[in-house]
């Protein structure tokens, strides 16, 4: 529950940062990533608090190392509050997170299993220009996902799952990188 709390207070204070329009996709997070890595902290920052509600949670993503150029924060930061988003409107069943990289784009999904989300739970994210201005629907984490996805030029969609529902589709452009780079900054070391 510390986890939970933890990961609560982290994205309610960026997004004080992000409503106060001080993060910005040229900031100096700007860098790379490793894709699994992103995935090995979303799957740490939400599977307790997922089970806490009764859901299962899980995140899918390309066995490959995938290096991508990208605002790290402010894609940490929109993945969180999408998360968080969805699993407030969950009591039961499994929310998985999928995350591809492919034609210099990383494509992302929520989906909820196993009757997938309504359109009232992500549609107000589409046909609303500007949630943080309009408080559509009063949710802070959706407002703030949004102003970041723009600001990260992604486009997001609902689609139609066979099974009945919705899922949550988004793809933004990064440059992508096959392999590690021979050089990677950590804080004020280097790796070779």
């Amino acid at each position: 529950m510390v986890q939970n709390a933890a990961t609560q207070l982290d994205a309610l204070s960026s997004n004080a940062v992000v409503g106060l329009g001080e993060l910005t996709v040229c900031s100096p997070s700007a860098g790379l990533l490793e894709v699994n890595r992103l995935a090995e902290f979303l799957q740490d920052a939400f599977v307790l608090q997922a089970f806490g509600r009764g859901v299962g949670f899980g995140v899918r993503v390309a066995k490959t190392e995938s290096w991508i150029e990208v605002d790290d924060l402010a894609l940490r930061q929109t993945l969180t509050n999408l998360i968080l988003h969805a699993l407030d409107g969950m009591s039961g069943g499994r929310l998985v997170v999928s995350l591809l990289v492919r034609a210099g784009h990383l494509e992302f999904e929520l989906e909820a299993e196993p009757e997938g989300f309504s359109v009232e739970r992500f549609g107000v994210l589409i046909t609303t220009d500007d949630l943080l201005r309009s408080n559509a629907q009063g949710n802070l984490h959706l407002a703030i996902a949004q102003r970041l996805l723009q600001r990260l030029s992604a486009t997001v969609e609902l689609v139609s799952r066979v099974e009945g529902g919705w899922l949550l589709w988004g793809r933004l452009p990064v440059r992508e990188q096959r392999s590690a780079p021979d050089d990677i900054e950590l804080g004020d070391e280097w790796l070779r």
